[in-house]
């Protein structure tokens, strides 16, 4: 077996070549890329960096507006409450984002309502007796559960029916709550 170095220009006609044929087919690439990035994903994450990183995704899907259950502490014990005024709430202000908020009834509850207007946030309380340990954040395809029990987890699904379900759920919730404003 002999081995004979081709001339450059063979090499660059042929390289040519496998160009060309990648061209003819790049549309189906693309289909196949774009189908591969709407398969579910789930996330699990951890502590304050998963806290932030959970944030992080949902300012990077462009959604003007997420839905949250929570019981308005969780949050709490990830970052501090100046944390939540100076980085998630600015940002949320910055980037015209809005929310709708479930939240169980506490004095805690209270002031987080009283600042409403100020954060982009419409608030509904739950009736007294229920409570929230977990927090949920439904925006776009993500759903983000948050708790801080079972080592500060965080777990997010990243799936359009999913998120679709979920929202719909919380439509039904709020839907049959009623408007009221809470004073502190």
């Amino acid at each position: 077996m002999y081995i004979i170095a081709s001339p450059p220009a063979d090499l660059l006609s042929r390289a040519r070549e496998h160009v060309h044929a990648l061209g003819a087919h790049i549309e189906m690439l693309e289909e196949k890329r774009k189908e591969a990035g709407k398969r579910p994903r789930t996330y699990f994450l951890y502590g304050t960096p998963g806290f932030k990183q959970a944030w992080e995704m949902i300012w990077k899907s462009d959604e003007k507006e997420y839905r949250i259950i929570t019981d308005g502490k969780t949050f709490l014990d990830f970052v501090s409450e100046q944390y939540l005024v100076e980085h998630i709430a600015a940002k949320k202000k910055i980037l015209r984002v809005q929310s709708r908020q479930i939240i169980a009834d506490s004095l805690y509850a209270r002031k987080i309502i009283a600042k409403d207007t100020r954060e982009n946030r419409t608030s509904k309380v739950m009736p007294p007796g229920y409570q929230l340990p977990c927090t949920e954040i439904i925006c776009g395809r993500l759903v983000i559960f948050i708790s801080p029990k079972f080592e500060k987890t965080l777990f997010v699904v990243e799936n359009d029916d999913f998120a679709h379900t979920r929202r719909s759920l919380f439509d039904v919730l709020w839907n049959a709550l009623p408007s009221k404003n809470i004073t502190t």
